[in-house]
């Protein structure tokens, strides 16, 4: 396995002294998964930083990680959020990672609107879950997820709420009622606040842009905000994002006069 690792020898050498207290578990997490984690080597080194706090849970359940780090790595800024109350989230998310991981970029601009509200969240991710990606359009339901479980929790734990899920239009109706339920009850004196998650980035274009590193109108920006909006919605977020890029080009002219 040695000669897959040379070209990685520079990156390597820099970290050497944070590196070399994990050593027995990289090697043992390399035997089996190098294959998986050598194309993404490069990007760990750069974020090790970032990565080694969390370094002895990787590496011991690196045989559920390694399958996924791909999609991992490029979602990690906001994959770190859910890492803090020394770890409590990851055993409970991990159980979840084989169904979530293969939609993280379909998911990725509600990661961070979602982690306030994970412990409401958590008891109910196994029915949400599996049916995640077509909430996928719809940022306000992760933004306000905590007035719907307010309300709406009662229903999760009935029999048939998976199949009720799936039927067309509950998205919609979801993120239409997030927004107009009182609010007060659930957050208290400050309920008549409006939550500017609109200043968050949940732009699925501007998102995708920064996972892939790739221009806007590349293929894998456009396979990932095509998985995330659907056809239909895909064509109308291309128009926007064209008009605004546009638009940015007059002022910047306009600036230059």
């Amino acid at each position: 396995e040695a000669p897959r690792l040379l070209s990685h020898t520079a990156a390597i050498v820099v970290r050497a002294t944070k590196l070399e207290q994990h050593v027995p578990g990289i090697l043992l997490a390399l035997d089996g998964h190098l294959e998986r984690i050598e194309p993404h080597l490069d990007e760990i080194l750069d974020r090790f930083d970032e990565i080694e706090p969390h370094m002895d849970y990787i590496l011991s359940n690196v045989d559920q990680l390694a399958p996924h780090c791909g999609a991992l790595l490029r979602h990690l800024d906001a994959l770190l959020l859910y890492c803090d109350d020394q770890q409590r989230y990851l055993p409970a998310l991990l159980e979840y990672l084989p169904i979530l991981a293969p939609r993280l970029d379909a998911l990725g601009p509600h990661l961070a609107l979602l982690r306030p509200h994970i412990n409401q969240l958590l008891p109910h991710l196994h029915v949400l879950a599996p049916c995640a990606d077509r909430f996928a359009p719809y940022v306000a339901v992760s933004a306000n997820a905590d007035i719907l479980l307010f309300y709406f929790s009662w229903a999760l734990r009935l029999p048939l709420i998976s199949g009720v899920l799936q039927l067309p239009g509950v998205p919609a109706t979801a993120a239409f009622l997030s927004c107009r339920l009182p609010r007060r009850p659930v957050r208290g004196p400050t309920g008549d606040l409006e939550c500017d998650w609109e200043g968050c980035e949940t732009d699925y274009i501007a998102n995708a842009q920064r996972y892939f590193r790739k221009p806007a109108f590349s293929d894998p920006v456009r396979l990932a905000v095509g998985r995330a909006l659907g056809e239909r919605r895909v064509r109308a977020a291309w128009w926007l994002a064209k008009a605004q890029r546009a638009d940015a080009g007059r002022r910047g002219a306009m600036r230059t006069l």
